[in-house]
C-alpha cells in the first residue's frame, strides 16, 4: 500500500507567501483589517475628491464667468499639493490619529468658510437691465456676483491643505502591518487595492458633485463632504490599524527607529512634473465641462 507520507514521494511545494490555516489572497485583506475599516477608508477619500470640483461648481453659480470658480478650484488643488507632505510628515512626528482629528475639524471650518466666501454678495437695486456685473431678476433687483478676493482664496488654499490624506495614511498602516519575511505578495495586493479604491473615488466624488448640484443646489455638495469628513475620517482614524501609524521616531520596543533612506529629489521631481502634466489635463477639462454644461 502507498504512504501519503513516504518521505520519497513527491510533494508539491507550498506557495512561498502561504501559511497554515489562513486565507489567502484579498480575503486575507479583508480578515486582517475587518471590512469596517474598508469602507470607512473608501469613503473618507471621497471629500478629497469632491473639493476642487465642488469649489469650482459652487463659485460658478454665484461669478459673472468663469474666471473666479477656475481659480479657486485652481488654489484648492495647490492647497492640496503643499499640505500633503506637511500632513505626512506630521502623522510621522505625532502618529495619524492625532492628525487625521485635528486636520477634520480644520477642513469643516475651511469648507464653512469657503460657503460663506464664496456666496455671492449683497445685492444691489438696479434699472432691471441685465449687465456683465451680476444677474438681474424681474423685480429690477441685481443679484451680486463673487469675485476671487483675498477671503475666498485663502479658504480655498487652507481647505486644500488642511484635507485629510486618507490614501497615503492607509498605505503606511498595509505596509507597517505586513512586515513578515512572506509578506511581500500581499503588500503588493494591498496596495493595488488601495490604488482601485483612489481611482474610483476620483471618479464618483465629482460625479456626485454634478449629479449633487443639479438636483440640491451647489452648495450641498461642499456640505456633505463636511458631513462625510466627520462620519468616515475619525472611523478610519479610531481604527485598530491606527497602531500599525505610531509617530516614527520610535519603534515598538520604544527604542529609535532606523533612519529613512536619502530621497532621491532627481526622480521626485520627474514624478512631480508627470504629476502636474495630468493635473493640468483634468483640470482643463473639469473647467471646459463646467463651462458649457
Amino acid at each position: 500500500t502507498h504512504n501519503a507520507k513516504d518521505p520519497m514521494t513527491p510533494q508539491r511545494p507550498a506557495p512561498q507567501d502561504a501559511r497554515p490555516d489562513e486565507p489567502q489572497g484579498f480575503r486575507r485583506l479583508v480578515r486582517m483589517a475587518g471590512r469596517p475599516y474598508l469602507v470607512a477608508s473608501a469613503l473618507a477619500r471621497l471629500p478629497q475628491s469632491m473639493l476642487t470640483i465642488g469649489a469650482l461648481t459652487y463659485v460658478a453659480a454665484g461669478a459673472a464667468d468663469f474666471t473666479t470658480p477656475g481659480a479657486v478650484a485652481a488654489i484648492a488643488g495647490v492647497g492640496v499639493g503643499l499640505g500633503a507632505p506637511i500632513m505626512g510628515a506630521a502623522s510621522d512626528r505625532w502618529g495619524q490619529r492625532r492628525v487625521l482629528l485635528v486636520s477634520t475639524v480644520a477642513y469643516v471650518v475651511a469648507l464653512a468658510a469657503l460657503l460663506v466666501a464664496g456666496a455671492p454678495h449683497s445685492p444691489s437695486t438696479s434699472s432691471g437691465i441685465t449687465t456683465g456685473s451680476g444677474i438681474t431678476t424681474g423685480s429690477g433687483i441685481t443679484g451680486g456676483t463673487v469675485e476671487l478676493d483675498l477671503p475666498l482664496a485663502a479658504a480655498a488654499l487652507f481647505a486644500g491643505m488642511v484635507v485629510p490624506q486618507i490614501g497615503p495614511m492607509t498605505r503606511v498602516r498595509w505596509i507597517r502591518r505586513l512586515t513578515g519575511p512572506r509578506d511581500h505578495s500581499a503588500v503588493e495586493l494591498a496596495l493595488g487595492y488601495e490604488s482601485t479604491i483612489d481611482e474610483m473615488a476620483y471618479v464618483i466624488g465629482p460625479a456626485a458633485v454634478g449629479i449633487i448640484a443639479a438636483a440640491a443646489g451647489a452648495p450641498i455638495p461642499l456640505v456633505i463632504a463636511a458631513v462625510l469628513v466627520l462620519l468616515a475620517v475619525p472611523a478610519f482614524a479610531f481604527d485598530r490599524s491606527a497602531t500599525a501609524a505610531a509617530p516614527l521616531g520610535r519603534d515598538g520596543a520604544g527604542g529609535p527607529a532606523a533612519a529613512p533612506d536619502r530621497i532621491r529629489w532627481g526622480f521626485v521631481m520627474i514624478g512631480i512634473a508627470g504629476m502636474l502634466a495630468i493635473g493640468t489635463v483634468f483640470g482643463s477639462l473639469a473647467t471646459t465641462m463646467t463651462v458649457f454644461a
